[in-house]
């Protein structure tokens, strides 16, 4: 799924809750990632969605506000997309292995 704005992306959050998030900050609309992210971590809906914020934004500032909206992750620009990939499926391979030990 993807979004073209943080409205959207809160949207397909609350209806699909997806177990993981790759989100931009700088987005097109009213709400850009970090409110988005901090809207989606703050609904006790959605607050359990793993988010990556991937940015172009990689000054220790923009990290720090972004870790304070409640992203679990922040990946500055340019990365390796087969970094990216591999902590991708260590999350969701954590995450299938809490729910398996849950059961």
């Amino acid at each position: 799924m993807e979004a073209d704005s943080g409205e959207k992306a809160i949207e397909i959050a609350k209806a699909h809750k997806p177990s993981l998030i790759l989100m931009d900050i700088v987005m097109p609309g009213k709400i850009d990632g970090i409110e988005a992210t901090r809207i989606i971590k703050n609904d006790p809906e959605t607050s359990g969605i793993i988010i990556f914020m991937l940015t172009a934004k990689g000054q220790q500032q923009d990290i720090e506000i972004g870790r304070e909206a409640g992203a679990d992750d922040y990946i500055a620009k340019p990365f390796s997309p087969i970094s990216l990939l591999d902590k991708i499926r260590e999350v969701l391979g954590l995450l299938r292995q809490n729910i398996l030990k849950s059961e």
